[in-house]
């Protein structure tokens, strides 16, 4: 991740855990990290491993490409499909 995607990934991330009103802590709890972790991402000590990333990502219900900066839509692409969506569809089948 060059420097521009980390300094996109640590502002939105900052930016939605403040758009939801939660603590580092809190966050942390949510994704299975700690609030130390969590600082460490907002403030650019850190660069997240892909694990966090898709589990702040799916947490924050938004792209990848949108949490580090790739993409200025938070949604995520009409094309992806939750993956219990498509294992409960294809044993409909």
């Amino acid at each position: 991740m060059d420097n521009f995607l980390c300094e996109q990934f640590a502002s939105r991330l900052k930016a939605l855990r403040a758009s939801r009103g939660l603590t580092l802590v809190q966050l942390g709890d949510a994704v299975g990290a700690t609030r130390g972790a969590i600082s460490n991402l907002e403030n650019m000590r850190k660069r997240p491993s892909l694990e966090t990333a898709m589990a702040l990502a799916e947490f924050f219900d938004v792209s990848l490409d949108y949490l580090t900066g790739l993409s200025n839509s938070p949604r995520k692409s009409q094309f992806e499909e939750p993956e219990t969506k498509r294992l409960s569809r294809n044993r409909l089948q």
